[in-house]
């Protein structure tokens, strides 16, 4: 594996403060003169995001004291906390292109695994990147690899030292957990060795991500990878050489790959950017986290409002553990069932029908709840083309990506969202529309 030398590029801030915020940790790091990395932070934030920002800023604070900082913040879940709080953004694609062409212009080819999305980033020989990017899913990321450790009983950290002994690779479905699992189960059903199985998983990672993200193009060395399963789990990067044919040669081995965005977005240079101590930052997360109201995670209206009933009243935990136990009940039927299923038969009709149908599920919700709802439009013998858990992430970024024809939805503000994209239509269906809308609890207090 070739090193990495230790480059530096100055930036025209002195301190500069990146954030990554992915759906599953929190990554931050302070820059100094000449770039020097003062501080880094990587934690999995477990849906209390602004309480752990707020955690790892006072550790920040500790070690440098109370500077001036100019932050700047990018991630999956980031974009939110950006505009909620009036911060730059940048996107995490971009952030990761910048932190390559500035200190490893070597570099042809980026592989990154987050916990819920893959980015692959090819470079032509003047730098310019072409960027690839999968967040629609989360199969073949690091929320799949959690999922099917699991099935295993060994913690993640495990599952690649338990690989390198494998004897055989077995074909395991990646695009979905959910067809994972079954897959996983049953060779454990047939007593697999858990050595065959454990590789087998992290090959149909490799393969999940290549097939959704190259379409065609061959990775060329020097490889990078990021993101923490490609960091923290070796024999996943093995995995990729030996697909790819690559030797440790023809991968750079650069230091601080998990941080990789957050670097990135310290590295800009934006103009939007704010300087404040660390204190003020922590004081006007706190302001506005007291301010913050719950993210719905529904599904309503395809569905019946039966689980979002359990949600509205205010408990995240309940709702959670509602739908774990209830996993494999399928929910009952909304009011845009039967629209679906004409889709769906639309879709089944085969070539000869000059209209080609596609559809997204787009909600609110994420792990482990979005199991019950693949597993209801199993029961119900209906496939989408796409669908997309955004974990209590605003909807409109994901649909100007997905540039739907037609929008529905039973909430006003994602359908005004919507309607700068497309046509959008409001369904007034489930106890968010209810007249008699009970009310909510008190969230439970945070220590």
């Amino acid at each position: 594996m070739q090193r990495a030398p230790e480059s530096s590029v100055r930036s025209p801030l002195n301190y500069r403060l990146g954030i990554d915020i992915g759906s599953v940790t929190a990554k931050v790091v302070v820059l100094g003169p000449d770039d020097a990395l003062l501080f880094s932070a990587y934690r999995r934030h477990r849906a209390e995001i602004v309480a752990t920002l707020i955690a790892i800023l006072q550790d920040a604070s500790e070690i440098l004291g109370d500077l001036l900082i100019s932050p700047t913040i990018t991630g999956s879940a980031g974009m939110g906390v950006s505009e909620r709080h009036g911060l730059s953004f940048i996107q995490e694609v971009i952030a990761s292109a910048e932190v390559v062409k500035r200190l490893y212009p070597q570099v042809r080819t980026l592989i990154d695994i987050g916990g819920e999305d893959a980015k692959l980033i090819y470079f032509d020989r003047d730098g310019l990147p072409d960027m690839r990017m999968n967040g629609t899913c989360a199969g073949g990321t690091g929320a799949y690899i959690d999922e099917m450790a699991a099935l295993l009983n060994v913690p993640v950290s495990e599952l690649g030292a338990l690989a390198e002994g494998a004897a055989r690779i077995y074909p395991i479905a990646s695009r979905c957990g959910v067809f994972g699992k079954t897959d996983v189960q049953n060779l454990l059903s047939r007593e697999t060795p858990h050595t065959d199985v454990a590789a087998s998983i992290l090959r149909a990672v490799v393969l999940q991500t290549l097939t959704t993200l190259a379409r065609g193009l061959d990775p060329e060395p020097m490889i990078l990878f990021s993101g923490g399963p490609l960091t923290f789990i070796p024999a996943l990067r093995s995995a990729f050489m030996a697909e790819l044919g690559f030797g440790p040669e023809d991968v750079l081995d650069a230091p601080n790959t998990v941080l990789l965005p957050a670097l990135g977005a310290a590295l800009t240079q934006s103009g939007n950017r704010q300087p404040l101590r660390i204190t003020e930052f922590m004081e006007l997360l706190t302001e506005q986290r007291a301010a913050q109201s719950l993210e719905t995670r529904r599904l309503a209206p395809l569905f019946s409002d039966e689980a979002e009933r359990i949600f509205h009243l205010g408990n995240l935990d309940k709702f959670q553990a509602h739908e774990m136990e209830k996993a494999k009940i399928p929910l009952p039927p909304g009011p845009f069932k039967p629209f679906l299923s004409a889709l769906h038969g639309l879709q089944r009709a085969g070539d000869d029908v000059p209209m080609r149908v596609r559809t997204a599920l787009v909600t609110a919700r994420s792990a482990p709840a979005h199991e019950r709802a693949i597993r209801t439009l199993m029961s119900w013998d209906i496939a989408v083309d796409e669908a997309m858990f955004l974990g209590g992430l605003d909807k409109g970024p994901f649909l100007n990506e997905f540039e739907p024809d037609f929008f529905f939805d039973d909430q006003a503000r994602h359908c005004e969202s919507a309607a700068l994209v497309g046509p959008a239509g409001q369904v007034l269906y489930g106890v968010k529309n209810s007249p008699n809308m009970p009310e909510s609890e008190p969230a439970p207090a945070k220590p």
